[in-house]
This record gives C-alpha cells, structure tokens and sequence, in this order.
C-alpha cells in the first residue's frame, strides 16, 4: 500500500506545466525508452503547479527530470500506456536510490529553494522592465518567471507568458541576472521573443 500511496504522490505534483491541449504530439517521437535521463512524465490537460520551478530545480540537483508530454490530450492509449510503464520504472529506481522516505526529503528542499527564489524574484518585481511585462501579459495568461540558478546566491530570472488567441505560443519578455544577496542585478535582454514555438518569426509587439 506505501508503494501505491507513493506513486500516487509523484503522480500528482508532476504536473508542472500549464500549455494547453494544443500542443502537437510530434514531440514524443523523441521520447526512447532507451533513454537514459531518469525522467517521469505527465500527459493530459495539464496546469502549472505552485513550486513548480523549484522542483524543476531540485530534481536535476537529484538526478532526475519531470517532463511534461507536449501532446497535451492528444494522445493515443499506446503512448499513455508506455509513459504509464516508464514513470513505474522510474519511481522503482528512486526509492531504491532515495529510500521510502525520499519524497519527504525532496519536498523539504523544495520548500527551502522555493523560499530562496521567492526573495530573488521580489527583488526585481518593482523594475520598470518586470512592471512592463507584467502588464503586457493579459489577466489570463499571467507572467510567470523561469528561474535558472547560476552560482550560490544568483539566478537567471526570465519572465514569460503564454498567448492562446490563435494557437499556443510562449514568450518571453525579459533577462535578468541576479545576485539575491548583493542585491545587484544586470538586465540581459528587453526583448519580447517566442520561446515556444521557435520555428517562425516572431509578430512585431
């Protein structure tokens, strides 16, 4: 029963994405079972979970990834039985690796990046640049930071947002490096680029 209990949780807080349903499953061709990143993914409608960067952080800090299958409910029952059998597989290979008790220690240095990120992000939210942003991005589709840590107290900040007026597309619409204990930060790009998808031009903003 603790193995089910287990896997239900990693199930729930997998779900760190919030694209929609548009997505084209053309991505999972690149999925291989032969792959060797400890990966566990989830499928369906999904949304972005609180502490989802933070978890995106420390789990590469364990050695693993979540991975969010870009087909959003367009999948078929063999691909959804195949990731099924792979996060299986993963959750075995973490609690031999981590113990019964790994998800526990995991959360509490979720908590603990998560309070770091939090003072990162105050930091820069009264800049011009982030207020810009922030009011660019509809009520809908809110700005949401990426962040991506680049030394003992500094991160690189991104702030994006999603349309969905026409089809699913990402931008973002600053850089920012920041160093949360000096207190200094340097602004990298002003620019509104697509991140997702990048294979055409991006419209004049």
């Amino acid at each position: 029963m603790k193995r089910i209990q287990t896997f239900s949780f990693v199930c729930y807080f997998l779900i760190t994405s919030f694209i929609s349903c548009k997505h084209s499953n053309d991505e999972h061709q690149k999925i291989s079972m032969q792959d060797t990143i400890l990966r566990l993914t989830s499928y369906g409608n999904v949304i972005k979970l609180d502490k989802a960067n933070a978890r995106d952080v420390v789990s590469k800090k364990w050695g693993f990834e979540f991975y969010t299958f870009p087909g959003g409910c367009l999948y078929e029952k063999e691909e959804k039985d195949s990731i099924d059998i792979q996060n299986k597989i993963a959750d075995s290979k973490l609690l031999q690796k981590f113990g019964n008790n790994w998800i526990t220690k995991f959360e509490k240095e979720v908590d603990t990046e998560d309070s770091i990120e939090q003072i990162a992000i105050h930091l820069i939210d009264t800049i011009p640049l982030v207020v810009k942003c922030k009011k660019q991005a509809s009520n809908e589709n809110k700005l949401y930071y990426k962040l991506t840590p680049e030394g003992e107290s500094k991160y690189k900040i991104s702030g994006r947002y999603a349309d969905y007026s026409k089809r699913v597309e990402e931008y973002q619409c600053f850089l920012i490096a920041i160093d949360y204990k000096s207190r200094e930060f340097i602004i990298e790009s002003d620019k509104v680029e697509r991140t997702y998808p990048k294979n055409d031009r991006v419209p004049n903003r």
